[in-house]
């Protein structure tokens, strides 16, 4: 258009006015779609970046300056007037703000706008391998947030097939973005169904090539991994590896990236100690999570409550400091004589009672009402931990029998 434009100058007279008309016009509708993309992938950029440093949003304060940069700066656009390209970037910039701020039933609406442009289109999808595999995993994390286990499992199919049949053709850049998505999905749906020991065996299978493939990562896609990894070893049972995968992300040297996940890494390591009988070992954890938590600004009422529970597991307050024993004290009923479930811990203190997990649990039912303490369930089930203790199940049992409930 540039060119023909140069062109006109010296070709175009009176009677090419309806010809001049249609050039410019074309240049303008190009230049329009030009500053529409880059004003959608300039906001995506933006709203990212505050994503990867701190993760999902925190209090008020954040959704209220979130919404603020969103409405100020996305442009008022009708999407029947934009073309395939611009609806993508502007489906993806909806898509990272609502999940940003845990509107995840409202980034699946968009999931579906965005694969749905490709629905029956394989000559889209072959001209547009990236865009299709971008739509197919947004469209799967909505459909696992949301907990829609059927929807989540065609999905899956459908990403699968599409690796199978072009997965060989494509360049090594897209090659290793389908593997990393194709990998996160196969777990997310194991740890939907609770088949936590099949997600043990496939890692396993999968481990002699996994640190190759996890250094061709960026940082945030290996600490989403290790983490995924520590709470499948979690809910199978294994205790040590978990801890193991969970000392992975600590040795990052990408400390504040994902400041959420460093955080309840943190929370997941010092439950792991208690399971894995090593009481003696809580104190010390639960002091360096207590300060990291306190310098990193996460220690939310999720958090406030866990560390206070995990405080009546042998940590007494001689082993804290003058602010971290303020914390252990608050608003925590003594117990009542109810017969230890599971016995005393391995260092000898007292066990916790069936009343200390009925409460805990009561009280992260009420706290998961609050949309900014929501995200805390996200990142670990709690609820499914604690009935464990109080049904005397695996995790794995409870979780299927949760989905089995639903199904029913």
């Amino acid at each position: 258009l540039r060119w023909k434009k140069q062109l006109l100058s010296y070709t175009a007279g009176f009677e090419k006015g309806d010809y001049v008309g249609e050039i410019v016009e074309k240049t303008e509708r190009a230049a329009r779609r030009i500053n529409n993309i880059n004003s959608f992938t300039n906001l995506h950029a933006e709203l990212g970046a505050l994503y990867r440093k701190s993760g999902y949003i925190r209090n008020a304060e954040e959704h209220a300056r979130i919404r603020e940069i969103f409405s100020a700066r996305v442009p008022e656009v009708r999407t029947d007037d934009l073309s395939v390209r611009e609806r993508i970037h502007l489906y993806r910039l909806y898509i990272g703000y609502h999940f940003f701020a845990q509107e995840f039933a409202e980034g699946l609406a968009y999931a579906k706008k965005w694969t749905a442009l490709f629905a029956g289109r394989e000559d889209l999808q072959r001209s547009n391998p990236e865009d299709y595999i971008a739509g197919l995993n947004n469209l799967l994390i909505a459909q696992n947030k949301c907990g829609l286990t059927a929807d989540f499992a065609e999905s899956k199919r459908t990403l699968r097939r599409y690796s199978r049949a072009a997965g060989p053709g494509l360049n090594p850049h897209l090659g290793l973005k389908l593997r990393k998505y194709t990998t996160v999905h196969e777990f997310n749906g194991l740890f939907m169904t609770g088949d936590f020991d099949r997600g043990v065996a496939l890692f396993e299978r999968l481990a002699p090539g996994l640190d190759g493939f996890l250094q061709q990562l960026d940082p945030h896609s290996r600490v989403i991994l290790h983490y995924k990894s520590a709470c499948l070893y979690f809910a199978n049972g294994d205790y040590g590896k978990c801890i193991a995968r969970l000392h992975r992300i600590f040795n990052m040297k990408e400390a504040d990236l994902r400041e959420d996940i460093h955080a309840f890494a943190r929370v997941l390591h010092l439950i792991a100690h208690y399971e894995a009988g090593h009481t003696d070992a809580i104190p010390y954890h639960l002091r360096s999570a207590y300060r990291f938590l306190l310098q990193k600004q996460e220690l939310r009422d999720y958090q406030k409550l866990l560390l206070t529970f995990m405080r009546r597991l042998g940590a007494g307050p001689s082993g804290l400091r003058k602010g971290e024993r303020r914390l252990g004290e608050m608003n925590s009923p003594e117990p009542e004589p109810d017969s230890p479930k599971h016995g005393s811990p391995a260092n000898g203190a007292p066990a916790p009672t069936d009343r200390h997990f009925r409460d805990l649990r009561a009280a992260m039912l009420r706290l998961r009402e609050n949309p900014y303490e929501a995200r805390a369930f996200v990142y670990f089930d709690i609820i499914a931990w604690l009935d464990t203790h109080l049904e005397g199940k695996t995790m794995q049992e409870v979780v299927q029998g949760r989905v089995d409930a639903e199904v029913r």
